[in-house]
Parts: C-alpha cells; sequence; structure tokens
C-alpha cells in the first residue's frame, strides 16, 4: 500500500496529497492518469464520475 509521501512525487506537494486524502480536494484528470500507471489500473477509478441521468 502506498503512503501519503510516495503519492508526492505523483501529485506534486505534500499540501496537495493531503487535501486528496482528506477529502478537501478531488483528483484531477491528469492526476487520476498518472495514479493509473502507477497502480496500473484505469484512471477512473480515481475519478468522482457520477453517470449521466437522462
Amino acid at each position: 500500500m502506498a503512503k501519503k509521501h510516495d503519492l508526492i512525487p505523483l501529485l506534486g506537494s505534500k499540501s496537495v496529497v493531503s487535501e486528496i486524502m482528506n477529502g478537501k480536494r478531488e483528483i484531477s484528470l491528469i492526476a487520476a492518469r498518472k495514479l493509473a500507471g502507477r497502480f496500473l489500473i484505469p484512471a477512473e477509478c480515481f475519478l468522482n464520475l457520477d453517470p449521466v441521468t437522462v
């Protein structure tokens, strides 16, 4: 399992990592793509995607 300090190179700074992990900031598409590459899972897994209701 990754620790907060492991994510700093991917997400940019300690404060950004903390804000994301504490739910104060959403993961951007760029960050989701970086995380997807690191963890080898689809970027969509990191995004808060609501299904479109018609």
